[in-house]
């Protein structure tokens, strides 16, 4: 336990953030809590919300898988990653999401099939 704790405290005290919770035992593990940004602050300074950042970069990726859909309708879900620049699993999720929202369809089997564009979102 040398000076490494007392070190932490230190420079934690010195940069004015809330004290981080010691748990000892048979080893002892360190919980630093998150500073908390006030929204408003962020408001003042003309940020947006996380939240609503979030929504549009999803609503750019969908814009963007339904056009390289549309461009070639038999792409397959790496194909779709590659392009993109999703993992599988952030495809996967973005085709269920897709069809949960009636903007695209499966025509046919998993190969050999193709995608249909249903409608386009506004």
């Amino acid at each position: 336990m040398g000076t490494g704790i007392s070190k932490i405290r230190r420079l934690i005290s010195e940069a004015g953030l809330k004290a981080p919770e010691f748990e000892f035992g048979t080893f002892f593990m360190i919980t630093f809590p998150r500073p908390v940004v006030i929204s408003s602050m962020a408001e003042e300074r003309g940020l947006k919300s996380s939240e609503k950042n979030r929504e549009e970069v999803r609503e750019k990726t969908r814009e963007k898988n339904l056009r390289l859909i549309r461009e070639n309708p038999e792409i397959t879900a790496s194909e779709l990653a590659e392009k993109s620049g999703l993992a599988s699993k952030g495809i996967e999720w973005n085709i269920a999401k897709m069809k949960k929202d009636r903007l695209i369809k499966r025509i046919g089997p998993d190969k050999g099939g193709h995608w249909e564009v249903l409608k386009q979102k506004k």
